[in-house]
């Protein structure tokens, strides 16, 4: 993932509505919601408690240890 992916994910995670997060993050609510079903589609999950859920797991990756990188700097 991207950086501003991971970002979005961590404030989907503290359960704030995509109007929130575009506040916080100063992008259009669209944004937000692109943003959030790229997430979704990357880590091949359905809705935002699933982000939530990974985001209080640590974030784990393929081998589930939670430090797993992309050139881009975001999570796998």
């Amino acid at each position: 993932m991207t950086r501003r992916e991971d970002e979005i994910a961590v404030l989907v995670s503290q359960g704030l509505t995509s109007r929130q997060i575009a506040a916080a993050a100063h992008i259009s609510e669209r944004t937000v919601e692109n943003h959030v079903q790229h997430i979704l589609g990357k880590l091949g999950f359905t809705n935002r408690t699933q982000i939530a859920t990974w985001i209080a797991a640590g974030r784990p990756g393929p081998t589930g240890t939670g430090t797993e990188r992309t050139r881009e700097g975001g999570r796998d």
